[in-house]
């Protein structure tokens, strides 16, 4: 878990194998090679992390939570007190 679920392979990032030293190595040369694909997967990465804004992390995990308990309060519950 973890790293493959926010480093997409080519798209944002480049992933290798735990311990696989190789892979690793050919990935910081490919990247030192060229500027190009390097330039693209930061905009990608800096674009990707915008969507863990604490607002956005916590409106995330709100509706994990109401799905969980099969809530179906709206914000305006929330924020006044009432809903289920």
């Amino acid at each position: 878990g973890g790293v493959p679920e926010l480093v997409r392979d080519g798209s944002n990032g480049i992933l290798s194998d735990a311990g696989a030293v190789e892979q690793l190595r050919d990935a910081i040369l490919k990247l030192r090679k060229s500027p190009q694909l390097s330039g693209r997967l930061g905009d990608e990465g800096r674009r990707f992390a915008r969507t863990f804004t604490a607002s956005e992390m916590a409106a995330k995990y709100l509706a994990l939570y109401r799905s969980a308990l099969g809530d179906t309060a709206s914000e305006a519950d929330m924020e006044t007190g009432g809903g289920s």
